[in-house]
C-alpha cells in the first residue's frame, strides 16, 4: 500500500473523548478490496443536562470535530443518548445556530456534513426508541442503526429485540426499526468488547460471531480502536 496519511487529534468534550485518525490510501492495481471504515460518536447519559454556558462551549467541539472529519474525507455516523438531545431542544435555536447555517446541531451534522445520527441508549431513563423519538423530534430521520449493545456475557444478550420493531418506554405511541448493530459490548465494559473489523449477520445471542445469512440484523464491527489496530488491519 502506497500514500498513507494519518493525522490525528484529540478533542474532549464531557462524555466523550476521541481520537481522529485521518485516513487516505492509494493502493496499486490489482489491490486487495478497500477498507471501509467511518467514526463513530457516543454522547454518553452521564454528561447530564447542563447550562447553556456548558452547552454552548461543548456544541462548539463536537462542530469543530465534525468539520474536522468532513474536511479529512471521513464519515461519521453520531449516536447520541437523551441528555445532549434535551439540551439541543432546549438551547439550538436563534442565534445559536448562526455558526450552523440556521440549524441545530443534529440537523446540521445531518443536512449540511451528510452524517448519520442513530441512537444510542444505556436505557436507565429512556429506550432505545425513546432516543430514537427525540432524534427525529429534532427534523432528523435515524438511519436505522442501534448505537451500542449487550452481546455478553450470553445470558444477558439483549440485540436479538432489535429483530422486531422497538416501542417506545417514555413514548408508548412511537416505535422504532433497526437495520444493523453496532458496538457489541461486555456488561459494564468488564469483559471483552467486541473488537472484530467486517459486517455479518449473528445466528443468535449464543453464536454471536457465526454469521448466518438468513440472519434478521448485520452487524458492524467496531475494531480495535487505536493506532495499532489501525496497523493491523491495513496489514
Amino acid at each position: 500500500m502506497t500514500g498513507l496519511r494519518l493525522q490525528r487529534r484529540f478533542f474532549r468534550v464531557p462524555g466523550l473523548l476521541v481520537l481522529l485518525a485521518f485516513l487516505s490510501l492509494s493502493l496499486p492495481a490489482r489491490a486487495a478490496p478497500p477498507i471501509y471504515a467511518c467514526y463513530v460518536i457516543h454522547l454518553e447519559e452521564y454528561a447530564g443536562v447542563r447550562s447553556l454556558s456548558r452547552y454552548l462551549a461543548d456544541r462548539e467541539s463536537l462542530r469543530l470535530l465534525a468539520e474536522a472529519i468532513r474536511t479529512g474525507g471521513a464519515d461519521l455516523d453520531f449516536q447520541p443518548d437523551w441528555t445532549i438531545l434535551s439540551e439541543v431542544g432546549t438551547y439550538d435555536h436563534g442565534p445559536v445556530t448562526a455558526d450552523t447555517d440556521g440549524k441545530n446541531l443534529l440537523r446540521y451534522f445531518r443536512e449540511n456534513l451528510g452524517f448519520s445520527i442513530d441512537p444510542h441508549a444505556h436505557e436507565t431513563v429512556y429506550n432505545i426508541a425513546d432516543v430514537a423519538f427525540l432524534i427525529e423530534e429534532l427534523n432528523v430521520v435515524p438511519s436505522g442503526v442501534a448505537g451500542g449493545f449487550l452481546f455478553a456475557p450470553q445470558r444477558l444478550a439483549n440485540w436479538e429485540r432489535f429483530s422486531a420493531p422497538v416501542r417506545g418506554m417514555r413514548y408508548p405511541d412511537y416505535s422504532w426499526t433497526c437495520s444493523s448493530i453496532w458496538g457489541g459490548s461486555y456488561l459494564f465494559h468488564r469483559g471483552n468488547d467486541d473488537r472484530a473489523s467486517g459486517v455479518w449477520r449473528p445466528r443468535s445471542g449464543d453464536f454471536f460471531y457465526r454469521h448466518d445469512s438468513a440472519g434478521p440484523l448485520a452487524n458492524i464491527g467496531g475494531g480495535k480502536r487505536d493506532y495499532g489496530g489501525l496497523q493491523e488491519l491495513l496489514q
